[in-house]
């Protein structure tokens, strides 16, 4: 058999490699195509489940996002201070490790604490009831249980702060201080069966870093004493938020212009020619306040690194 001519040798050769060159690239095309369609289904999958929460995966939206934690970032910067400095008030109320005092220990902090905020509160010229205990009253000779004295020396720590902040703004005197009976039925509580009792809830904030104590108050003032109470509410190192509050005049009516004209001066009490009506009288304040006591970052969670890159493609 004669040689085939050189021309159709190399032509074969030719087509056979690029045969083989073709079948790998289709190959490996179709892989390319496969883990891109996998992607392009996860994405679209990711992206439904973005648009059923509300949220539309556009530019828009992701710069104001960015924003938003940029701003979330730079309250707490300004807040985790804040809440250190009020670490040192809460302490006194905690054992070194954060956790609750035995309940001799916190029913000896109560008493003290009541003696304390009595003596201040009579040096001040603040009324209080004589058997007022500052919202601990069933306290007086029972002793707290073990599971609750953590919550409850929040609680303690929290009325101090607010019961001297009032002293201190000369409030005319103190009514009523209640507070969620969470030793009763955990973080809820009903008004009925105490006088102290707050028919509210504790609010645990997302992933434990903080816990929401609601607190109602009652007293007495001149108006500007009130609004001393409130500045320094607001100064406190712990964090308190007003929910709401009810002001009322203690006169619910102006005297008669009667009354004035057949009102005698008594004996050797000089007489008056200008005789005020209104604009003196104390104001009777009703106050919802929330404690936000800052728990941190629990040990056992650590916040999330940056993302693992993925393994390329082979």
């Amino acid at each position: 058999m004669s040689q085939l001519p050189k021309h159709l040798v190399v032509s074969l050769i030719a087509f056979v490699v690029i045969g083989l060159m073709g079948g790998g690239a289709w190959f490996w095309s179709a892989g390319l195509l496969d883990t891109a369609v996998t992607e392009y289904g996860s994405v679209t999958q990711q992206l439904q489940t973005v648009q059923a929460k509300g949220f539309s995966p556009t530019s828009q939206n992701l710069k104001l996002l960015e924003s938003n934690q940029e701003a979330v970032a730079a309250l707490a910067k300004e807040l985790l201070p804040q809440f250190d400095r009020a670490t040192g008030k809460f302490s006194l109320f905690l054992n070194p490790e954060k956790k609750g005092l035995s309940q001799e220990a916190w029913k000896e902090k109560l008493v003290s604490t009541r003696e304390e905020l009595k003596k201040s509160a009579e040096q001040g010229r603040v009324d209080t009831a004589e058997d007022f205990y500052f919202g601990f009253k069933r306290y007086r000779v029972a002793s707290p249980p073990a599971a609750a004295t953590r919550d409850i020396g929040i609680q303690l720590a929290a009325i101090d702060e607010m019961a001297n902040l009032m002293i201190k703004s000369r409030v005319n005197s103190i009514k009523e201080i209640r507070r969620v009976m969470v030793e009763d039925t955990g973080l809820v509580s009903a008004a009925g069966g105490s006088e102290e009792a707050l028919a509210a809830t504790v609010v645990d904030g997302l992933g434990g870093l903080y816990r929401v104590y609601p607190f109602e108050i009652k007293f007495q003032s001149t108006p500007q004493a009130l609004n001393k109470f409130v500045n320094e509410l607001s100064r406190s190192p712990m964090v308190f938020l007003i929910r709401f509050m009810v002001v009322e005049n203690e006169k619910n009516t102006v005297p008669r212009r009667s009354e004035f004209a057949t009102s005698t001066p008594t004996e050797g009490a000089e007489a008056k020619l200008l005789v005020p009506i209104i604009g003196q009288e104390q104001v009777n304040t009703r106050m919802r306040i929330d404690l936000i006591y800052w728990n941190g970052t629990p040990p056992d969670k650590k916040p999330p690194g940056p993302p693992k890159p993925k393994p390329a493609n082979p």
